[in-house]
This record gives C-alpha cells, sequence and structure tokens, in this order.
C-alpha cells in the first residue's frame, strides 16, 4: 500500500496530486535545500507527516487535513467536505481558535498565495542565501521550478516581481513588493470571493 493510498485510508481523503507532483519533484522536500521552496514561516510536510499528524488544536474536524505549518504550530489545511472545481479548498487553521480562514481555492492557488506574500516580507538571507542581492536569483528559480504547475501568467508575475529591487523592511526582513501591491496581485490573479472568509474548525 502506497503512502498516499494509507493517507487515503486514515482520511478517506485523496491528496490533490499537485502536491503528490511537487512532492516528487522535490519542491516540497524541507530535506533538499535545492530544489525546495523555503518559505519564512510555512514548513511543508512530507507525505509521512500528514499521515501521522496528531492534532495541535483539539477541538478542529477531521475535515481538516493538514498539508504545512509554521512556527506556531498553526497549519493550512486541504477540507474534505469543500470543493470548488473538484478541488479541495485550503484553509488556514490557527492552533489555538476555533475558527479560521479560507486561505485559497485549491493547493497550487495556495502556493502561489504563498509565494506572493512571501515576497514582501522574506527572511531567507542567512537561512537560504547569505545576501540580500542574492534573493532575485532565488526566487526566480523558485518561478522556474513552480512554471510547470503555475498559471503562465502567475510564473510571468513571479518573475517580474524578482526584477524590482529588493528593499529591507525590518531588520533581517526583506521585500520586493508592498502589502497594498500583495493584495492587488491576489485580488487580480485569484480573486476568490470566499478568500478570508471565517469559518469553524469544529464540527456542528
Amino acid at each position: 500500500m502506497s503512502i498516499f493510498d494509507k493517507i487515503k485510508k486514515r482520511f478517506r481523503f485523496d491528496v490533490p496530486k499537485e502536491y503528490r507532483a511537487m512532492h516528487k519533484d522535490g519542491l516540497l522536500d524541507m530535506g533538499k535545500l535545492k530544489k525546495c521552496l523555503y518559505l519564512s514561516d510555512t514548513d511543508w510536510f512530507d507525505p509521512e507527516q500528514i499521515l501521522d499528524f496528531e492534532k495541535t488544536n483539539d477541538i478542529m474536524s477531521d475535515d481538516f487535513i493538514p498539508f504545512a505549518d509554521n512556527a506556531s504550530s498553526d497549519v493550512w489545511c486541504w477540507n474534505r467536505k469543500w470543493a470548488t472545481k473538484g478541488e479541495p479548498l485550503v484553509a488556514f487553521c490557527p492552533h489555538d481558535d476555533t475558527r479560521g480562514k479560507i486561505f485559497a481555492p485549491d493547493f497550487v492557488s495556495c502556493v502561489y498565495r504563498l509565494m506572493v506574500e512571501e515576497m514582501a516580507h522574506t527572511h531567507l538571507v542567512e537561512r537560504v542565501v547569505m545576501h540580500s542581492r542574492e534573493l532575485p536569483k532565488l526566487f526566480k528559480r523558485y518561478a522556474g521550478s513552480l512554471s510547470k504547475y503555475l498559471k503562465p501568467e502567475w510564473t510571468k508575475t513571479l518573475k517580474s516581481l524578482s526584477d524590482k529591487p529588493v528593499r529591507e523592511v525590518y531588520e533581517n526582513e526583506y521585500g520586493f513588493l508592498t502589502d497594498a501591491e500583495v493584495k492587488k496581485i491576489l485580488k487580480r490573479d485569484i480573486g476568490y470571493k470566499r478568500q478570508g472568509e471565517e469559518v469553524k474548525l469544529f464540527d456542528p
């Protein structure tokens, strides 16, 4: 039985094909520095972590299946009951609240949103690259690695953002764009009406 069959057996949920392909390509493998999409505060789960996940929020419904977390143990999850065009919605689920928020309409849109937001507030200097001048090359690599999964215009956007001047936002935090620009880009490119909508994390 494959690891994805085991996940399906436990959660009654098919992991989206895009996650499977990205993981196979090494983009979500935190052990592969030269391939992984390292972000400042998003750690991707490998399939074994998804299978073995134990809730950090005891009230969270079993309908939420996590695929990444942050330093606070908040998680990004698929929801097996919610879907748009056959793809499970992605919700952001805090570890200490009864409500989360819809983050993206599908996994690929989630990855794109995380990338755009990372480019406004990145802490990857001295973690993935040694100097801020190396950030454009890093994000161009990310965009190239994602090009087979993203819409062509999304890849073009990420590459063009990498050409913008890097500015220091705070100490050891850098960005290519402002929060207002992030909001504008996400509204233009994803434009999902339910994005940001509050959702209950528990079964009624």
